[in-house]
Order: structure tokens, then C-alpha cells, then sequence
């Protein structure tokens, strides 16, 4: 793959991007992917630190030069520092820290003004992953040990359109859409270890395996409980005000998505 690298320009396949600040000028880059917006892609420099040899700085940046997402790794190649995204004007957007390849520490969110949005914590990799939308809770994720385990929700936390299960990284589960009240057609959907499968399979694999979670008809209904994090979890007053007001799902369009309506 080709690549130039000067104090100020690095110029792959053609194109020409400012050299994203805070990188120092002897790191070698190599490109993974691109759009017509942004390029992702790795850097090799020096840490400076006694205790590591080397590090890798994982950077998302426009052509002028604005590093939008950030990691770090230590000698091993484990995440370990500071994770990253920004919004266009490079505040931080969101943050959680690394330790020797584990997610460990509180996972933030702030919005463009950089108010906290919410703050919750990881602890060796296990947590509940949440993101917002504006003020709007919107996919909410139970990991374990770095992989989705449990529950994922997308859309209100207590009014999904969609939701599904996951165990130890694979889809197992029940796998539901909707729209309005009502169940998509062809759900709710069976999967074993990232497979679709029927019902009277999933049944009978359940028994072999407790971990799998259970089918209860009426968890075809859309309505949920406010999942326990939130008790745990600071968020901002409108934040939380939005969490709790549950909103119409007869006014939502499509699947229900709030970019549908």
C-alpha cells in the first residue's frame, strides 16, 4: 500500500490529508480503509515510556486533519489508554478507558457544548454499553469480558423496536422487531451461535444448555422494564427525564427507529 509521510501532509493512493495533529512526524501509517469522507488506519511510533517499547495510535480523521476516533495499545498490541470518538469540532464525544485489553473504568458521554451526558462503569470488560441520540437513549448492550453477553436494545430502552440476545459474542436467542405494537412479520426469530433455527430446535437445544436464554410468549409484547443499569448509572436530569417518559409507539413510523419518524 502505497504512503508518503511529511511533517504536515501524508498523501496515500493520491489523496492528500493534513497530517492529524499530535501524531509525531517519524510514525509510519498504514491505511486499512477509506470513504470520500475519512480514512481509517493505524500509526507505529515511540511511546516514550520506560515501561513500554511501543505503542499503535488507531486514528479516524478527516482530510484536514481532525482525529475523530482514537486508541491506544500497549507492547502486546491490548488496548489499553484512553478510547475516543469527537464531535466535527473535536470535542469529546464519547470516552472509556482500557486496561491491558480490557474495557476498566467509566465509559462517558458529553454533547457538543461538553456537558456529561452519562457516566456508567466497566469493570475487566463486563458492563452495560449505552449510546445516545441528542438527549435520547437509544442502544443499550450487556458485555462481558469485552463481548456482547445479554440483553441488545435499540430504540427507547423501555419501548424497543428491536431486541435481541447474545451469549458470550454469539446471537442466541430471540431475536424480536416491531412496529407500532406489533410484531414484525417472521418474528420473533430463533438463533443458536449466530444461526437461525426453529423454534422447536431452540426449545430443545435450551434444555442442553440453561445459558440459553428462554422463550416467554408474552416477551413478544414491546413494552420492557427500565433496565437495572439505570439504577447505577448517572445521567444527565433532561436524560434521565427522557429515559423515563415512555413515548408512543402508534405515532412511530417503519420499525419504529426515531430517524424513521
Amino acid at each position: 500500500m502505497r504512503k508518503h509521510q511529511s511533517r504536515r501532509h501524508l498523501i496515500i493512493k493520491g489523496a492528500r490529508y493534513t497530517w492529524p495533529q499530535g501524531v509525531p512526524p517519524s510514525a509510519i501509517f498504514t491505511e486499512e480503509r477509506r470513504d470520500e469522507h475519512s480514512m481509517w488506519g493505524k500509526f507505529d511510533f515511540p511511546h516514550g515510556s520506560a515501561r513500554v517499547a511501543w505503542a499503535i495510535q488507531e486514528d479516524f480523521w478527516s482530510t484536514r486533519g481532525q482525529v475523530l476516533t482514537e486508541q491506544y495499545f500497549d507492547a502486546l498490541g491490548r488496548p489499553h489508554g484512553l478510547e475516543l470518538s469527537r464531535h466535527k469540532d473535536g470535542s469529546t464525544q464519547w470516552q472509556v478507558a482500557w486496561v491491558r485489553g480490557w474495557m476498566h473504568g467509566l465509559a462517558r458521554q458529553f454533547d457538543e457544548a461538553g456537558r456529561e451526558l452519562y457516566r456508567t462503569r466497566f469493570i475487566h470488560g463486563s458492563g452495560v454499553d449505552l449510546w445516545l441520540n441528542g438527549r435520547e437513549v437509544t442502544e443499550l448492550r450487556e458485555m462481558e469480558r469485552n463481548v456482547p453477553h445479554g440483553v441488545e436494545r435499540w430504540g427507547h430502552p423501555q419501548l424497543p423496536y428491536e431486541e435481541c440476545h447474545f451469549v458470550r459474542g454469539r446471537r442466541t436467542g430471540i431475536f424480536r422487531r416491531w412496529t407500532g405494537l406489533r410484531l414484525d412479520p417472521g418474528y420473533p426469530k430463533f438463533l443458536i451461535d449466530d444461526r437461525e433455527v426453529s423454534r422447536a430446535t431452540y426449545l430443545r437445544a435450551r434444555k442442553r444448555n440453561p445459558e440459553t436464554p428462554a422463550y416467554k410468549p408474552h416477551e413478544n409484547m414491546r413494552r420492557r422494564p427500565l433496565h437495572a443499569v439505570f439504577r447505577r448509572t448517572w445521567l444527565r436530569k433532561e436524560v434521565r427525564a427522557n429515559l423515563m417518559r415512555i413515548p408512543d409507539p402508534e405515532e412511530w413510523i417503519g420499525c419504529g427507529a426515531p430517524e424513521d419518524s
